[in-house]
């Protein structure tokens, strides 16, 4: 099993690329684990290797679990294509932060890491700070690391892993600020980033994480399934971002998929047997990673300066592609192959979007300027086509990932601020997916509040409100200036032009080039809502968002008494649609408990 610790990177690639791929980092979760005997193997041989010249004598198995912790991180990483970012803020690891409810110290993590990095295990980028976001230490497993895993251990991409409950059921965290100097201008820029705050429980506290664990119970006793057909739409980041990470990290699991296996010399149409997971997984017998038995697809390495991660690669990694037209034909095209018949389903859907996410990444986007690329790529990301255009003829897959915790802001030990529930893979899944959601096998109905914070604000004044509250003028701006209100309840006042334009260019908006004209919206939406003037661009969403986690946390707690599970995304809850007429009964009674007796408008 020895293997060098330096080896020459496959392909170069220059500082630009390095820092793309460093911004696809996805986080480092202290919940990823495994139970399979391949991977403990693994992290015993490695654990032995990095452990026996500096004799841990304390707490071994909590060395080990953190191990295994990091190993399994690292190989969702290579898995999705990404490296793994984590915090290595002291801060970070109280007892009240999410590493330190669990048996992650600082000293600890510190440790680990060094040591696999010595031996050539991981290699790291150090955190760093922009005007836009907290960028954190960046961490990703060497090739010698993954050539272990997969050809050593026959470690598999799907079923390795899965994602544990989460203990932190309530966090308070507090907003900082930081100055940062740029050594090349000399000048300074302001950097916001959160810590976590220490408390002690109180009867309410505790009360609160009771019914959470309650909701987390009866959560995890229902099946929820996402049951997607050829003609839904969906988006390129719902298929490689999502549904991949999801498949590879264990919060979610393949029932039945069917990719469009085309012979060109019969025109015929094969799709692949519908797969049961349960099956599967009980007679499936030990063997080489499916890494191994591809052809054409290897482990490989690319280069920035003394910066070298693996990837896989195979001959269609040189194909420059400039439009979704030209790009679609390529991915599809695979698919005429005979190998993928003999891949277990969820093994061929993985290696399909995997495929899928590396061609994504080649796309070229035209344009003079960096902006106007960007703004195209994040435009074509978020575009939705049906399913079947991406090659997939039916897509099933159960969400195991269920379970919720809240989330407190500013360090304000009243817990007034902030509040909403975190947690659930179906949360981060747009409207027109969570459609497809049943509930043990049945449809489901979500009900949403319209309008919910600019009305609250209305309420909370006395004042009734029942319009539509993004319509300004002849309403042909409304999806813009419903990005405006969003900003406006939640920023503030200095720099919120900016915060409304950024928002704007993240969704493709034309109008996002012209700086005057976005801070037009700005006063065209003050105008439309004089009376609630003053809570505009003044940062009172968190405040808002208190109000409103306290009623989603009656409406669940309200539908857990019932015995009737429902999944919260915020302003909105899913339940099966039998239910349906108890849950708008529910969210217009606790909306007029919490908020004056004024009505809500449920849609």
């Amino acid at each position: 099993m020895k293997r060098s610790l330096k080896k020459k990177p496959s392909n170069r690639i220059n500082k630009a690329q390095f820092t793309d791929w460093l911004n696809t980092a996805i986080p480092f979760s202290v919940w990823r684990w495994s139970n399979k005997k391949h991977v403990i193997e693994a992290r015993d041989y490695i654990f032995k290797e990095i452990g026996e010249e500096y004799r841990y004598s304390r707490a071994k198995a909590k060395d080990m679990d953190m191990l295994l912790v990091f190993l399994v991180n690292l190989w969702v990483g290579f898995c999705v294509g990404c490296p793994i970012q984590i915090s290595l803020n002291k801060n970070k690891y109280s007892k009240n932060d999410v590493f330190g409810k669990v048996f992650f110290t600082y000293d600890r993590t510190i440790r680990i890491l060094n040591q696999l990095e010595r031996r050539g295990y991981l290699q790291l980028s150090i955190g760093y700070f922009t005007t836009e976001d907290k960028k954190e230490t960046r961490i990703w497993g060497t090739e010698k690391l993954i050539r272990l895993f997969v050809e050593d251990y026959h470690f598999q991409p799907v079923g390795d892993v899965f994602t544990r409950e989460p203990e932190n059921l309530v966090q308070l965290r507090e907003e900082k600020t930081r100055k940062i100097l740029n050594k090349k201008t000399g000048k300074t820029r302001t950097v916001k980033y959160s810590i976590p705050v220490e408390y002690e429980d109180t009867d309410a506290i505790l009360m609160m994480k009771e019914r959470l664990t309650k909701y987390n119970t009866l959560a995890n006793e229902h099946c929820v399934t996402v049951k997607l057909q050829e003609q839904d739409l969906v988006s390129p980041n719902i298929l490689i971002d999502n549904i991949l990470r999801g498949l590879v990290s264990g919060s979610i699991q393949v029932v039945k998929s069917e990719l469009q296996f085309k012979d060109p010399t019969e025109n015929k149409l094969y799709t692949e047997k519908p797969y049961n997971s349960s099956i599967s997984d009980s007679v499936r017998t030990p063997g080489l990673s499916v890494f191994s038995d591809i052809p054409g697809l290897q482990i490989t390495s690319i280069g920035y300066k003394h910066n070298i991660y693996p990837t896989l690669q195979d001959k269609d990694d040189t194909v420059e592609l400039y439009d979704i037209d030209s790009l679609l034909p390529s991915i599809t095209h695979t698919l005429y192959s005979q190998q993928w018949r003999t891949y277990q389903p969820e093994t061929a859907l993985f290696l399909y979007l995997f495929y899928m996410k590396k061609l994504f990444n080649l796309l070229k986007f035209q344009g003079r300027t960096k902006d106007i690329r960007d703004m195209k790529r994040k435009k074509l990301f978020k575009a939705t086509r049906p399913l079947a255009d991406f090659g997939i003829r039916h897509l099933e897959f159960e969400i195991k990932k269920k379970s919720l915790h809240r989330v407190f802001n500013r360090g304000s030990l009243d817990f007034d601020k902030g509040g909403r529930g975190y947690g659930g893979f179906y949360q981060g899944i747009p409207d027109s997916v969570r459609k497809r959601i049943l509930i043990n096998g049945h449809e489901t109905v979500e009900y949403d509040y319209s309008g919910l914070h600019i009305r609250m604000l209305y309420h909370q004044l006395g004042l009734e409100f029942t319009g539509d509250p993004y319509l300004v003028g002849d309403n042909s701006l409304r999806d813009e200036y419903k990005k405006v209100a969003l900003i406006s309840i939640n920023a503030k006042r200095k720099g919120a032009h900016v915060a409304v334009r950024d928002a704007l260019k993240d969704e493709g908006f034309a109008i996002a080039d012209d700086l005057g004209a976005v801070q037009g919206l700005m006063k065209d939406f003050q105008v439309r809502h004089v009376p609630i003037k003053e809570f505009l661009f003044s940062g009172v969403g968190i405040d808002l968002q208190n109000k409103d986690s306290k009623i989603m946390d009656a409406i669940l707690t309200e539908l857990h008494e019932r015995g009737i599970t429902g999944l919260p995304i915020h302003d909105s809850v899913i339940v099966e649609k039998e239910h349906a007429d108890l849950l708008e009964k529910l969210m217009i009674e606790k909306y007029r408990e919490h908020m004056r007796g004024f009505d809500p408008v449920v849609k």
